[in-house]
């Protein structure tokens, strides 16, 4: 089953020349995450890596180019351009991180396939690969991958891929561009910084890493569009470190594409926006609550055959005690007839034996009493 979140149009595809917006369906987005996950060297060049460009030179790829080439994979014959590709796959950064974020701890580090229903986040877990079919392989590609702290935003190249770069690709200024896109040399930040005091002095010194830690996965980059590809976090947010005087040293913005966008383009961009969330979170709270009621049956279903399978076995030693006791009754009965027999017997012999005696006494008195038997001359 797939969400009309998958299906609907890509806002995020959309070019300043007010083209119509570009639409995937379900398929294409699998598609273009599967690409993702058969692919190590696209997975280093456009997600974040655990691996920078500066230890393994091989990773400087360029990403128009792949960019370009992934379009040709997903819609062969068709003339898509790599925006498009862009504007998807950050998109899918974006919805990864948000519904991470609705995961518990335990539960956002592991995989669905290493949990078992007695998992708390095993329901949740569900039912997001349920509503997004990508979501699985995305969480292994992206699963401990670093969050880029400051150090590693600010002295961290992007990839080149100035020299590829084509006429429907947005332009960038001096003033837009918060990293050295164009060059493979270290940004350093002493460099461009007029003079000011490193970054990360400017922090607090008793807890350095709390001011990017409560930003939950904001958007630290800059305004590129191309800056998404370099940092973890899939929400707009704008972070100010100051000096004692005021002096704002980082700020970011919106997005340099979202600026081109007229204000009734934006309307309806907002509601179209809102009414995607809205379908998705009814679908993941519909999900859950399905998911809720077929745990329960299961566990009613397991309850009744466990009760049904006691019932059974009670009633199978009461047959066997019932079968035992008339067992014992029917002995019993057969020694009380054997013994009324054997009485019967002795009776009858004992009868027997008295009438023999009584014939045997009449006939002697009979012989005694015969004249014949004269007494002895």
């Amino acid at each position: 089953m797939t969400t009309s979140t998958d299906d609907s149009l890509d806002i995020s595809a959309q070019s300043a020349t007010g083209k119509k917006n570009f639409t995937w369906s379900g398929a294409n987005v699998l598609h273009l995450v599967t690409i993702l996950y058969n692919s190590k060297s696209y997975q280093h060049t456009l997600l974040p890596s655990r691996e920078s460009a500066e230890s393994n030179p091989a990773l400087k790829l360029h990403k128009h180019p792949i960019f370009r080439e992934i379009s040709k994979l997903i819609f062969p014959g068709a003339s898509v351009k790599p925006n498009h590709i862009k504007a998807k796959l950050r998109w899918l950064q974006e919805t990864y991180y948000r519904e991470k974020k609705k995961l518990s701890l335990a539960g956002a580090g592991m995989l669905l396939e290493d949990m078992d229903a007695s998992n708390p986040s095993y329901i949740s877990h569900l039912a997001l690969s349920t509503k997004y079919t990508w979501f699985e392989k995305m969480h292994k590609m992206m699963n401990g991958q670093f969050y880029a702290n400051p150090t590693a935003l600010i002295t961290t190249p992007s990839l080149d891929f100035t020299s590829d770069d084509e006429a429907d690709m947005p332009s960038y200024s001096s003033v837009d561009i918060p990293m050295d896109l164009s060059g493979s040399e270290p940004y350093d930040h002493s460099a461009h910084g007029h003079g000011l005091p490193p970054i990360l002095d400017l922090m607090d010194p008793t807890n350095p890493p709390a001011a990017v830690a409560s930003t939950s996965g904001a958007s630290i980059a800059g305004t590129s569009d191309d800056d998404v590809f370099t940092t973890p976090s899939p929400l707009q947010a704008q972070l100010s470190f100051s000096t004692a005087g005021g002096l704002d040293v980082f700020d970011s913005t919106s997005s340099h594409s979202s600026a081109q966008l007229s204000p009734s383009t934006k309307h309806k961009q907002g509601a179209l926006d809102h009414k995607c969330d809205t379908l998705a979170e009814a679908f993941y709270c519909s999900s859950i609550d399905t998911l809720q009621i077929h745990l329960q049956l299961e566990q009613e279903h397991t309850r009744c055959k466990r009760m049904l399978e006691a019932e059974c076995t009670k009633c199978e030693e009461m047959g066997m005690q019932h079968e035992r006791e008339e067992k014992e009754c029917n002995e019993c009965v057969r020694m009380c007839d054997h013994d009324k027999v054997m009485e019967m017997l002795h009776l009858l012999a004992s009868q027997a034996s008295g009438e023999q005696d009584a014939r045997q006494n009449t006939s002697n008195k009979n012989n005694t009493d015969s004249p014949f038997n004269l007494p002895a001359l």
